[in-house]
């Protein structure tokens, strides 16, 4: 398979071989500037070798063994001479890969033209996705031909990142008529609340659990993965899922339907999410167990053995599985990070609920002044949540880490359940108070990300200095992920609660806010700023070399489909949210 990045894997080898680069990929990482003809490249110094094989050859001026006869002359154009990159031995081999890297940065710009467009496509509708390092060398190289290929590129990014949002805001909008619509709410309120919102919460999660688990062991771009997946995982998912259902048919039944909503959230959903969490944890140790004892790692297909084989071409060593058994000290570590992530949520929702129904008791200034308190808390709780979730990604590696596909979901599950919370507060607001709030929650998340952008900037600066080269576990692709994702995320949100808040307003069982300038103008007005300020962000990234391309580049339907269950989710934890009332 092609090595993930240059230079570091290319010195372990005696000779240097391009043929595990087709010649697309190649023309796009040296900046399509020169024609690459196809050539021999031999195991030996003899070229007549028989063990010769297939390789590509191109223009590198200052190559030993090359043709060119003048070191220092200019460029070559298309129709010049022909160089080859082969040489014997390492230090060979680590001249002409810096030489090739050097070269490669140094194109003579020129702008984009409908070759460019159609490999640009080919990127996003790839049946597999990319390397980071590739689609990294590609956009930077496009980005820095011309002003109109940078601009270009802005706008082509900005409407994947519009489509993808208008695509998940319309689900949302549609999953909130048809609970207006559905249900009888004035008739029977705790049948509606306990099958409708907390049965499709629990059901929810328990579905993105299996989601979890066929992205991180079997790989989810199959459909013979996915079955797989659904045999090991469903039979013990699936009875978690029926004990929720049948305890929510116990308390419809009984006096404790009139009890409050956090105590039916509590019965009825907590059990089914912490078994959830449970099984799906333990059944994904006993995969990484098994797979450990597998003696041909390499021909593995799943994904987990496509990330340990790329780790592992990548660090130019083994890794090792630090376990043989599940044990329960293993199992209560990695149980207890998505059980906390649950609890932490279920904290955050019903606190700041609460905080906000209160607020709601008193006078005007009072009420402004705690609505803004709560409003700063809601945005500090997001911000160090986002941290703690940072830090476990960062120390997770080898048969514990995460492929990109997950990290992607992590994002944009957390990104949008907590802005969703953010939002509750702005829709509880009236007058200059919503006004200021709904300016300041995406200046200050547009300001996070920027700082996430500088960081990015850092990282490949350093990396260019000392002429090093990425690997798996490198911050960049972490960084490149989680800014698109929270731009993603904050788009659906800013446009989902203010359409709730104005689509349940003829229902007194729900008190999600106010709807001052009506359905479709409310949107526009709590959303506007934050899709504006989408533009600045992505110009200032692709100005900046910045490959936010990969996160469109990740996508799959299988993603896509998960994305729609968290918007889904989203909606339902809102309208739950909603029913909460003070005691």
């Amino acid at each position: 398979p092609p090595p993930t990045h240059f230079g570091r894997a290319r010195k372990r080898v005696p000779h240097v071989t391009m043929a595990c680069y087709d010649r697309c990929k190649l023309e796009e990482v040296i900046g399509m500037s020169h024609g690459i003809v196809p050539g021999v490249v031999t195991d030996t110094d003899d070229p007549e070798s028989p063990t010769q094989k297939l390789a590509w050859q191109m223009d590198v001026p200052g190559v030993s063994g090359s043709t060119s006869t003048n070191a220092t002359s200019p460029l070559p154009n298309e129709k010049s001479a022909v160089y080859a990159i082969a040489s014997a031995g390492k230090s060979g081999a680590a001249t002409s890969l810096k030489a090739l890297k050097s070269h490669s940065m140094s194109v003579i710009p020129q702008p984009m033209d409908l070759t460019h467009i159609w490999k640009l496509s080919g990127l996003l509708t790839g049946s597999s996705s990319p390397d980071f390092v590739y689609v990294q060398h590609w956009f930077r190289s496009m980005s820095q031909k011309s002003v109109g290929s940078m601009v270009l590129l802005s706008v082509v990014m900005c409407l994947l990142n519009w489509i993808i949002s208008a695509v998940l805001s319309a689900a949302g909008i549609a999953f909130g008529w048809l609970y207006h619509e559905a249900f009888d709410w004035g008739a029977n309120p705790n049948a509606c609340i306990v099958f409708g919102i907390i049965g499709g919460l629990f059901t929810g999660w328990n579905i993105a659990q299996y989601a979890s688990y066929a992205i991180q062991t079997t790989g989810h771009l199959t459909i013979r993965q996915h079955l797989r997946a659904v045999g090991l995982v469903a039979p013990v998912i699936l009875p978690c899922n029926l004990l929720g259902w049948g305890i929510g048919i116990v308390v419809v039944a009984t006096p404790l339907r009139e009890w409050g909503t956090v105590f039916k959230i509590l019965l009825v959903a907590g059990p089914p999410i912490a078994l959830g969490i449970a099984v799906k944890t333990y059944s994904k140790l006993r995969y990484l167990a098994n797979f450990a004892k597998l003696e041909d790692k390499k021909k593995a297909k799943d994904s987990l053995g496509r990330r340990l084989n790329k780790e592992e071409s990548a660090v130019g060593a083994t890794c090792e599985c630090p376990f043989k058994l599940v044990s329960c000290r293993l199992f209560s570590l990695h149980f207890l990070a998505p059980f906390t992530c649950f609890i932490w949520t279920a904290v955050y929702v019903c606190g700041l609920r609460l905080g906000y129904m209160y607020a709601d008791t008193l006078e005007h200034d009072a009420r402004v002044g705690l609505q803004v308190a709560l409003f700063s808390l809601s945005i500090f709780a997001m911000a160090a949540g986002m941290e703690l979730l940072t830090r476990w990604i960062q120390k997770s590696a080898g048969y514990f880490g995460y492929n990109h596909q997950m990290l992607i979901a992590f994002v944009i599950i957390y990104g949008m359940v907590s802005d969703v919370q953010v939002r509750l507060g702005i829709v509880k607001m009236t007058g200059l108070t919503r006004q200021v709030c709904a300016i300041i929650q995406p200046l200050y998340f547009s300001a996070s990300r920027f700082l996430m952008s500088r960081q990015w900037k850092r990282s490949v600066t350093s990396r260019d200095v000392a002429d090093q080269d990425i690997l798996p576990d490198n911050q960049e692709p972490r960084l490149v992920i989680t800014c698109m994702g929270l731009i993603i995320s904050q788009n659906v949100s800013a446009v989902i609660l203010p359409a709730l808040t104005c689509m349940f307003q003829d229902i007194s069982l729900f008190s999600l806010g106010t709807c001052e300038e009506g359905f479709w103008m409310q949107i526009a007005k709590d959303a506007a700023l934050t899709w504006l300020l989408d533009v600045i962000s992505i110009f200032n990234w692709i100005l900046q070399g910045m490959p936010v391309l990969y996160f469109f580049s990740m996508l799959d339907p299988f993603l896509v489909i998960a994305a729609v269950l968290v918007v889904y989710m989203c909606t339902v934890l809102a309208l739950l949210t909603a029913c909460i009332a003070l005691p």
